[in-house]
This record gives structure tokens, sequence and C-alpha cells, in this order.
């Protein structure tokens, strides 16, 4: 076990590839191939905000670096709104990595390094609930990193560290349902990162540390299917962290130790397509993480280098970034999951 000078620490760390975090923010165990759990060690605390209602089309990201949600309507940043805070009380989130809304517009989002899940009502923290602790059994977290919620209202977890997903009814925790172990077989994950239910109740999962994706039709492994190998070419990622799907069914990656986003059509891989390279201007990532295609076909991308982008498709056309490292208005530390609200609030 490896202490953060912030307190928190993290038992069996499971094998991540390259890092483009900086030490001054983040604990690294090793270095290379393997890379112990990323744990924030914030040097300052903030009260949380809130401003007006958003509309249709606005953005929610996790401001992981920097402690906190944030919201804006559109791409140029009007708006912002954010709910932010640290440690473990309510309004806290030291370390937040997944974010979606239910069908009322509820937030929910990972609470990665308090074990546990966290749903507010909206950027006020209003109706604040927590479910969650450390551990490896019913009720328990090791390191929550994905977040969906299906059209029922459950709530899909993906557990990176106890290699394995969840599902439950609601923020009680009633219907607890677990899914996979840790290895590289059939029904079986290795630090598993994004995870979105489509339309039929599929489940798509970022298996991280296997170098694929992986869709099963329900929490009994039916239907297992998974895709990719590790390496950089055709049907190859390494650490793929998002996943999201468009109006059309086709799956959208992004392949983080590529440096690039990933299209396919299907989980056979056909119509596989690819866009980015290593960097820091147009067209280009550093360690992308979380993904997500609106209405309308565009994508959107949380970069490492402290911003977000998007893009009309997968030539780049329409490349929109906002962002720069800083705590203040328009600017993000590590950005990591993103999602866009289609019907407003």
């Amino acid at each position: 076990m490896m202490p953060c000078t912030a307190g928190v620490s993290i038992a069996s760390a499971p094998e991540v590839r390259r890092p483009h975090i900086p030490c001054e923010r983040v604990m690294l165990v090793t270095i290379g191939r393997t890379l112990a759990v990323l744990l924030i060690c914030v040097l300052f605390t903030a009260p949380w905000t809130a401003l007006a209602q958003a509309p249709r089309g606005a953005i929610y990201l996790t401001d992981m670096g920097n402690d906190r949600i944030v919201r804006i309507n559109d791409i140029t940043g009007t708006g912002w709104t954010v709910l932010r805070n640290r440690d473990a009380g309510v309004r806290q989130f030291p370390f937040q990595s997944g974010i979606t809304l239910d069908g009322a517009g509820r937030i929910y989002t990972t609470d990665a390094v308090n074990f546990r899940i966290v749903r507010v009502n909206d950027m006020t923290g209003a109706g604040w609930t927590a479910f969650g602790r450390r551990g490896t059994g019913t009720g328990e977290f090791e390191f929550a990193v994905g977040i969906a919620v299906d059209s029922n209202g459950r709530i899909y977890i993906s557990d990176a560290t106890n290699h394995r997903i969840i599902r439950i009814n609601d923020m009680t925790g009633a219907g607890w349902t677990t899914f996979g172990a840790r290895g590289a077989g059939v029904n079986q994950l290795n630090f598993p990162q994004g995870i979105l239910v489509d339309r039929s109740g599929r489940i798509y999962i970022a298996d991280a540390l296997n170098d694929r994706i992986v869709r099963i039709n329900d929490m009994t492994g039916a239907g297992w299917v998974a895709f990719g190998r590790l390496g950089a070419g055709v049907s190859q990622f390494e650490f793929p962290a998002g996943a999201a799907i468009d109006a059309t069914g086709r799956i959208h990656v992004t392949d983080s130790s590529n440096d690039r986003v990933v299209r396919i059509n299907d989980m056979t891989g056909a119509g596989w397509t690819a866009f980015g390279s290593i960097g820091t201007g147009v067209n280009q990532f550093s360690f992308p993480t979380g993904i997500f295609v609106d209405a309308a076909g565009r994508i959107y991308v949380s970069d490492e280098v402290h911003r977000i982008v998007r893009f009309n498709d997968m030539t780049g056309a329409g490349w929109t970034a906002l962002g720069s490292m800083g705590t203040g208005v328009n600017q993000f530390s590590f950005p990591s999951a993103i999602f866009v609200d289609g019907t407003g609030r």
C-alpha cells in the first residue's frame, strides 16, 4: 500500500500504461507498463457554487484535479457553473472520475477515493445522496470509475480495482448485482473504465488493461463479445478508457495511450476509423479519456491536457477546444469524463 500525501491510500494497484499527469498533482506508484491508481493530492479547497439552469445541449464534466463538476451551456464556456469541494463529506469529492445524468436530470458521479458514488439533483448540490464504502463485498467499491444509468433508472458502475461492474436499482443499493473477475478471458475484466448501456439494454465496457472493449446482453454475461488487442494498429487499443454510441449504433472509443479516437460500426470492428495523434494542437490528443456523441453526431472528448474538444465527425471538421490548466473559469485540471444533456433543464 502506497500512501498519498493527502492522506489517501489504495491497495492492490492495477497496471496502467503511459500516464500524462504530472507528479505534483498525482502520486504514481510505479513507472512504465506498471502504474498505480492515480490519486489526486490537491493543494486547495474551494466552496461549491451554482448559477442558472442549463439549456438543451449543456455539457457536464468531471474536472478531476480541481475536485469539481463543471457545467457549461456549450463549447464556448458560457454559463460556467461549478459544484466542488474535497474530502469525504456532503458536496465533497476529491477524485470524481465518471459522470452521467438520468431522465430527471439528476447528476451521478463516481467518487473514486471515497469508494462511493454520489447523486445530486442539480448543480446546487441539492438532494446529495452517497452510496458505498471501501471493500470487495456487497455495497462496496475499491475504485469506482465509470457510471451509467439505463432507461429504467438502474445504475451501472465500473469498479476498476475489483475488476468488475456493478448494477444497482437505486441509490439505496437495492438489487446489487456484480459481473466479472480479474482476467483476460470470457466474463473477465482487468481494470474496467468507461461503461454505457444502449437502448436495447446491452452493456458496453472499456476493459482498459485487456486493451479491448466488451459487450454483454445483461449482467449474466450472456452474449459476451470482445473486440481489440494490445497495439497501435487497426483493431488494436492501448488502454481504452471511454466509449460512446451514436444514433446509428456506431461505437466510439477513446484509445487513450494511442492518443486517438476510434470509431467502429459494430463489435466485429467493421468500418474501423481512427482520428488523432499525440500533441496539444488541432486534431491532436494527449491521453483522451471521456467521450460522448450528441444527437447531431458531434463528438466530445475530454483531453488530459486540461481541455475538452468537440468536432463534427471523424475527419476532425469543426474542431473546437475549450480550456487551459488552472482553477478559474474555462480552466481545467485533468478533466476525465464528459456528458451532454440532450434535453435541457
